[in-house]
């Protein structure tokens, strides 16, 4: 992604919208770049960590914004969810997630903090850069913890395609809907299925329409200030 930034800065363009930027990379000279052409760069989805929110807060004169929710205050209220499906304090919760990668899993933290403020007792599952690419991987993960696990009362995530292969992990596990509460992230096709069958009982969506149209009007709305002429 950084790589693709580069060529896209290279491009020389009126403008960058940017989806999940690698948090904290991006150098100041590249940010400088866009100042010297007057343009803007629009973030969404991920707020990034205080070093990028620093260097975002200096260019936001000139363009610099972030379309998206606070993602620990999106993970918490995820959790908060879980625990009104019928969790209580006690319970056993496991929360899975790219935990070695802090600035994947700030939303995650939520979670784990709306169950453990609830007084369940919460682990935390590291989800390997394999799974993050394939899914798939996460069903015999899950199966096998949920197995060494019985006392299991809920499932936490806030990565979208974890989300959506959780019922099929719970399927696998010889589990029915509501056995075990779940909580996510996202609205795909599968995580709608999910939701209506039982199967989950919460899933955090940042409207993610919004996160693409609304950079852009920010981006148009920008060039126009720089250039109110009527046919700009």
């Amino acid at each position: 992604m950084i790589d693709q930034f580069k060529e896209a800065v290279a491009a020389k363009p009126d403008g960058i919208e940017s989806w999940v930027i690698p948090v904290g990379t991006l150098s100041q000279p590249s940010l400088m770049m866009r100042k010297a052409r007057a343009s803007s760069l629009p973030a969404a989805n991920n707020p990034g960590d205080a070093a990028f929110q620093a260097i975002a807060l200096k260019y936001q004169p000139n363009g610099f914004g972030y379309a998206g929710a606070n993602l620990h205050d999106g993970g918490f209220l995820t959790g908060q969810a879980m625990i009104r499906a019928g969790l209580k304090s006690g319970d056993e919760a496991v929360v899975y997630d790219i935990w070695h990668n802090a600035g994947r899993s700030v939303s995650s933290q939520g979670i784990v903090d709306a169950l453990t403020a609830a007084g369940l007792k919460v682990d935390k599952l590291d989800a390997t850069d394999a799974v993050d690419k394939d899914s798939s991987l996460a069903i015999p993960i899950l199966t096998a913890y949920i197995a060494a696990h019985p006392d299991l009362k809920a499932i936490g995530t806030q990565h979208g395609n974890i989300t959506a292969v959780l019922p099929k992990v719970l399927q696998a596990a010889g589990k029915k809907p509501g056995d075990i509460i779940v909580g996510g992230i996202d609205l795909s096709p599968a995580t709608k299925d999910g939701i209506t069958q039982g199967w989950i009982s919460a899933s955090f969506d940042q409207v993610l329409y919004l996160q693409g149209f609304l950079p852009v009007r920010a981006d148009l709305l920008y060039q126009d200030v720089q250039d109110p002429r009527p046919d700009h």
